[in-house]
């Protein structure tokens, strides 16, 4: 049960660290580049990204339904503490689980196709947009592990 508790963590944070990233360091730096190197630099930053995505969610899932089928149902009643924060957790998740496969799959196409064909206008308002989602996805992640360090002491 240890290393199933491991892995979901590790690739919880994994997961919200590197959008954390992308939105901390990623997006200051891409702003100083040129837009020709930065538009390469964007292109494998978000390959990878996806990828890191993509298996941490598929960790996730499988771990956290192992670790779910091992709580009591008292645990997991709205009536209790734990129960309230489970579910605000795994809500948090959802919501964060759309906007980086909104980020993924809408708006790094259409940033990497407007760079490539140069139109200031709509890749600075995708950018914008980006932007937003992933920075919402941040705060949303940080108070999620904040929720799961908070659980470990109910």
């Amino acid at each position: 049960m240890a290393l199933i508790n491991f892995l979901h963590l590790s690739s919880t944070v994994t997961w919200i660290g590197s959008i954390v990233f992308i939105t901390l360091i990623l997006f200051p730096i891409l702003k100083r580049l040129t837009e020709e190197y930065s538009s390469t630099v964007f292109k494998i930053i978000f390959s990878v990204f996806r990828k890191i995505t993509v298996v941490s969610i598929i960790i996730i899932i499988i771990s956290g339904i192992l670790i779910a089928a091992r709580l009591s149902d008292v645990e997991l009643t709205l009536y209790s503490t734990y129960g309230i924060i489970f579910l605000l957790k795994h809500l948090f998740m959802l919501v964060i689980l759309a906007m980086v496969l909104i980020a993924n799959y809408y708006f790094f196409p259409k940033i990497h196709k407007f760079c490539q064909l140069k139109k200031e206008n709509e890749l600075c308002s995708y950018q914008k947009q980006l932007i937003g989602i992933m920075s919402a996805s941040m705060v949303l992640g940080l108070v999620t592990l904040a929720l799961t360090a908070f659980m470990q002491f109910l």
